[in-house]
């Protein structure tokens, strides 16, 4: 498998990631998915990051074991320019451990439901970055307002979710009982 370049595993639960780490170690890797293999965990985000330092593309979406002391490990992919933490139990601390990926295009936050408001202001600094998901967090119709000052070409995918979660008047009807 040296010539493994892109690796997607979505929702393989029965992997062990410890050992399908060491049988790729050779490779050269750019892209892995792991999304929703439970058996990923912080010890194994530090793997990847020693094991891949030309890596581009990483998804870690709904791996419940990665959680802020996994994105410290994070921090240190120079190359990582998309980045999915969908579904994980990361908070803001998490996120200040990304600060040095000033060059992410992508991001995704959807549904960590853990991740307050005033998230959004850790990629303020991120002009590279083209498209993040804030969908089903904490996030506000205030912060994303001011991100988009910050970086008014940046999509935030799930605005207009969030822009009506904040704007939904329920209408009451009085029905007379004539």
């Amino acid at each position: 498998p040296s010539t493994l370049k892109h690796l997607l595993l979505p929702r393989c639960w029965g992997i062990n990631t410890s050992e399908m780490l060491e049988y790729i170690s050779k490779c050269d890797l750019l892209s892995l998915g792991l999304r929703g293999v439970t058996s990923t965990s912080n010890g194994d985000v530090l793997k990847i990051v020693e094991m891949f330092p030309n890596l581009q593309k990483l998804s870690l979406a709904e791996c419940g074991q990665v959680d802020d002391d996994g994105l410290a490990t994070i921090n240190q992919e120079k190359y990582l320019v998309h980045l999915n933490m969908e579904n994980t139990i990361i908070t803001d601390k998490g996120l200040e451990h990304l600060s040095n990926l000033k060059n992410m295009k992508s991001l995704s936050l959807k549904a960590c439901v853990r991740i307050p408001s005033y998230s959004l202001r850790y990629f303020y600094d991120f002009k590279h970055l083209e498209i993040i998901d804030v969908s089903q967090t904490q996030v506000t119709v205030t912060e994303v307002d001011q991100f988009k000052k910050q970086l008014w070409n940046c999509i935030v995918a799930g605005e207009d979710v969030i822009r009506d979660v904040y704007t939904y008047v329920p209408t009451i009807v009085f029905q007379s009982e004539n």
